[in-house]
């Protein structure tokens, strides 16, 4: 009989054990008692170091040289012919670039400053187009056309500016790429009405060169995404 209690108590301690909770035997009884409740999970937080996608992207060209306050022109000149090596027109490239350095080569900034300064530049044809559809005795057709294009014009660098905002620069330089076809239209159709082309010439090549410079430093910025980012 006392084989058989022992036995017994051996499978109850077993089946209590089981039950996931804890237990003390003192010899005549047992004892429950309910385990410690777990700790409550402690929020993680996780944060994001986020880094601008410029310097990211030319984090290999070592372009961020601290220059003094006067500039030195050797490092300038070493980190712009970095940026302008590959492209069809390397030095025009420098010769847009260098001016606009300060301190030390920020692309997007340069980026912006000239693609401004060819807003700015186009808005002018605009305006002067205006004034001589306003002054005109008798109509001229070409204007019209001209008016259209460099309206045209106008739309594609602010829609240019916008992607080089977003770091989308493989599409900015293929729509900038559209500009000077606007003004070719221009010139196109006043040749095709065997007219002279009202618009001052010096007005139309500023804009022209201006878009050149621009899209030789998206060329730049192309080939250098494609180099580091690959």
């Amino acid at each position: 009989m006392a084989y058989n209690n022992s036995l017994l108590l051996i499978v109850t301690l077993s089946s209590l054990l089981l039950s996931g909770h804890a237990y003390r035997y003192t010899g005549k009884s047992i004892w429950f008692t309910n385990p410690a409740p777990a700790p409550a999970p402690v929020p993680v937080t996780v944060t994001f170091e986020t880094t601008n996608p410029v310097n990211g992207l030319f984090s290999g060209l070592n372009l961020n040289l601290k220059l003094d306050a006067k500039g030195d022109d050797t490092k300038i000149k070493a980190q712009v012919d970095n940026f302008c090596n590959g492209v069809e027109n390397p030095g025009l490239c420098a010769e847009t670039i260098v001016p606009l350095v300060k301190g030390q080569l920020d692309p997007l900034k340069v980026l912006d400053t000239q693609m401004s300064a060819t807003l700015n530049r186009t808005l002018e044809v605009v305006a002067e187009i205006a004034k001589l559809l306003k002054s005109q005795k008798k109509p001229v057709g070409g204007l019209d056309v001209c008016k259209e294009c460099y309206d045209s014009a106008v739309d594609t660098i602010n829609e240019s500016i916008e992607l080089v905002k977003q770091y989308n620069v493989v599409d900015a330089y293929h729509r900038f790429g559209n500009v000077n076809s606007y003004s070719r239209t221009c010139d196109d159709t006043f040749a095709e009405l065997e007219v002279t082309n009202p618009i001052p010439k010096e007005a139309v090549d500023d804009v022209r060169q201006h878009v050149s410079k621009t899209l030789v430093v998206l060329n730049a910025w192309v080939n250098n995404q494609n180099k580091f980012l690959v």
